[in-house]
């Protein structure tokens, strides 16, 4: 069909949002660094540290890749190990992830959420999708997506359970979200559309909250807030994070009032590392980066370049807090539709081998800066 002909395209399609994030970033690094650069030649001893001494916020990030989201569930149970069992999830101020990693991420909020959380909630989600995977070619023939299973298994899953949990980790899944220019948008097949990144947030961020800063801000210094929610049902904003082209059907949410159309977040951003930094320089303004682990399921080169911009800035800012760790089994045997157990099995001893051997170093050296730099969910209240 035409419509998943134009959600495909806008796949293949540079992530204009995506990188208007990342230069503004730029931009406020950059004035940051200015500011500090000013202060220390100045006056070297009445330089304001504030910012630094505060303490720094930990992100986590998960990339999308469909049934390929086991190695989520698998590089936390091997991290597990490494960390002596310590919930180390928990020592994260914000999750942020894209499809599978969309569900990574929300599981993390959940109310008995965190390391086991996303284990059990990762393995029961994804078993539940291979124990009737529901595949239909002449439904994809005829109306452009292959299954219209996710919202039922979601669904059936976790019920009226809300998005929105203030009393979780702060979490947030990226959809993609469908926006007609022009007409009055009941024709789906519309030449003139347009696709946005839209945050299904577990927690709240009001709209005036970012602009009222931002008015008092320089240029250098306003952050980029993007569109999002969190008035849904759990299920609604995993089956929206998860609605990957062609395999599932486009999802329509009532969002207050308004009917809007989701896609897969990976449509705009299957690495969300750069949009991840930017909500949390949202949510934390006077904050310093701290450590940021990104899983990795897949490359995008376009994408992959956008975060290494936004990553090297972090660490101009931040240089004696930011520390960055990418995670990225071999996975190019496994498809994001692979159902067999043989193949989920060779992806755990492939993510083994990365935590404990490949990178179990650079394993260490994260743990060691993330359970120093801040206490547990249980001992803190997020702000």
């Amino acid at each position: 069909r035409v419509s998943t002909v134009q959600w495909v395209k806008a796949y293949l399609s540079p992530k204009n949002k995506l990188e208007d994030v990342v230069v503004q970033f730029e931009k406020s690094s950059r004035h940051l660094v200015s500011e500090q650069s000013s202060s220390s030649h100045n006056d070297a001893e009445h330089t304001d540290n504030s910012a630094i001494e505060k303490d720094p916020i930990n992100i986590i990030c998960f990339d999308g890749g469909g049934m390929k989201g086991y190695a989520h569930v698998f590089m936390v149970e091997e991290i597990l190990k490494r960390a002596d069992g310590e919930n180390f999830c928990e020592y994260f101020d914000l999750a942020g992830g894209t499809s599978a990693g969309g569900l990574a991420s929300l599981f993390l909020s959940m109310e008995d959420g965190g390391s086991q959380g996303l284990i059990r909630e990762g393995y029961r989600s994804l078993d539940a999708f291979r124990e009737n995977p529901s595949i239909s070619f002449l439904q994809l023939l005829f109306h452009g997506h292959a299954t219209n299973k996710g919202i039922h298994t979601f669904k059936s899953l976790f019920g009226e359970t809300p998005l929105y949990n203030p009393g979780g980790m702060k979490a947030f899944a990226v959809a993609t979200l469908r926006v007609d220019d022009e007409g009055d948008g009941k024709k789906e097949e519309k030449q003139d559309s347009r696709f946005e990144p839209y945050l299904m947030r577990s927690y709240d961020m009001a709209v005036e909250t970012q602009e009222e800063k931002n008015q008092a801000l320089s240029d250098q210094d306003k952050v980029l807030r993007l569109p999002g929610t969190t008035n849904l049902k759990l299920f609604e904003a995993l089956t929206a994070t998860s609605a990957a082209p062609v395999a599932f059907e486009r999802v329509g949410l009532d969002v207050d009032g308004e009917c809007l159309r989701f896609g897969d977040g990976g449509i705009i951003s299957n690495t969300p590392v750069a949009i991840a930094i930017n909500e949390a320089r949202c949510l934390w303004p006077d904050r310093p980066i701290g450590t940021i682990v990104s899983f990795g399921l897949n490359h995008v080169e376009a994408e992959d370049i956008l975060n290494t911009r936004a990553i090297e800035a972090c660490k101009e800012a931040y240089p004696d807090t930011m520390h960055y760790l990418r995670l990225h089994p071999e996975s190019d045997f496994f498809k994001s539709t692979e159902m067999r157990t043989e193949k989920i099995e060779e992806l755990r001893e492939s993510v083994r081998q990365l935590i404990q051997e490949t990178k179990s170093k650079e394993v260490d050296e994260m743990l060691t800066k993330l359970l120093a730099s801040s206490k547990p969910i249980g001992k803190r209240r997020r702000s």
